[in-house]
């Protein structure tokens, strides 16, 4: 099958579409899958032109995504013999995977006459969206009022997609662990430092850690022990004033790791 070369684009005013310079710094660089980068490449466009926004993170669906002709016409080359909706799967696993955008499972709660249904939605891996999905977990944001679950307009038409009651409804947050974190952000994981990324994940937040990592790359400071050191501060200072930071000084003892042996750990690098 031949191509037509691309001739062009039509003008230099043409619409664009903003991209992170992080993506280009930090994770394409790491991409090897195409199907991954076509994925990841349109998610990009398709949340910046049409995603879902509102009062919440620009997202996607599943569904619409699986019904959006010209991604699978782009991914349809790097398929193979499998079904262009198992490759869209795929690509949409390793970004997920990779941290570049976050996965969200809505739950409709089964009853004791139904069973219940579950649908995934999309929105970039952003610090603003991690802390409105963290506020929609703790029940601070009415899960009813955003796109993932039906409402109707002025006409009683239906919008949206699962059309039940917002209180059987349940959302999970699927993000990526903290040895894909490391891998991504780091390096290659050895035993010794999946020992410790496992150990930390069990006394930090998640939320934590991937600030963690975001901080460490900022800085340019790649390496575990600047990350476990931003924790540790974290964990004996509070990660930020106010409420985080009364209650890290009650569950600890500043002058143990400020004063002690600890204190080396907190000094700023020269």
């Amino acid at each position: 099958m031949t191509t037509k070369p691309f001739t062009g684009f039509s003008t230099d005013r043409q619409k664009t579409i903003r991209v992170p310079e992080g993506f280009f710094e930090d994770v394409m660089p790491q991409i090897s899958s195409m199907l991954e980068m076509k994925v990841t490449l349109h998610l990009f466009w398709c949340l910046s032109r049409n995603g879902r926004a509102g009062l919440s993170p620009r997202m996607i669906s599943l569904a619409e995504l699986e019904s959006d002709a010209g991604l699978r016409s782009a991914l349809a080359p790097n398929k193979g013999p499998r079904p262009v909706d198992e490759a869209l799967r795929e690509g949409l696993e390793l970004a997920v995977g990779r941290g570049t955008i976050l996965q969200l499972w809505v739950r409709e709660e089964p009853t004791d006459i139904s069973e219940g249904r579950a649908e995934q939605w999309y929105v970039l891996n952003t610090r603003d969206n991690r802390a409105w999905i963290d506020a929609l977990g703790k029940g601070e944001i009415d899960v009813s009022q955003t796109p993932m679950v039906a409402h109707h307009n002025g006409n009683g038409a239906n919008e949206g997609h699962l059309h039940v009651p917002a209180g059987r409804i349940r959302v999970i947050a699927e993000r990526p662990n903290i040895y894909a974190l490391y891998e991504q952000n780091v390096g290659l994981l050895t035993p010794i430092l999946a020992e410790k990324l496992q150990d930390a994940e069990g006394r930090y937040p998640i939320e934590w850690i991937e600030d963690a990592f975001s901080e460490a790359v900022l800085n340019n400071k790649r390496n575990w022990r600047y990350i476990e050191r931003i924790l540790e501060r974290w964990a004996a200072e509070g990660k930020d004033s106010g409420k985080d930071r009364e209650t890290a000084r009650r569950g600890f003892d500043l002058d143990k790791y400020t004063k002690g042996k600890y204190a080396f750990l907190f000094r700023p690098d020269k």
